[in-house]
């Protein structure tokens, strides 16, 4: 075994020891990117309504 290689095998090993990590990284940003873009929706309405209020 290659110095070069033992980082890429440690990371495969503990990859394969770590099921459904990727799935949960994914469904994190997910719902950070939802909460963002129901924030964006909320301020939207509520300038849309101020300026109809004008």
């Amino acid at each position: 075994m290659g110095e070069g290689n033992a980082n890429a095998e440690l990371a495969a090993h503990l990859r394969e020891h770590q099921p459904g990590h990727d799935g949960r990284m994914r469904m994190e940003i997910l719902e950070i990117l939802e909460a963002v873009l129901l924030a964006i929706v909320a301020l939207s309405t509520a300038l849309s309504g101020y300026q109809a209020a004008q």
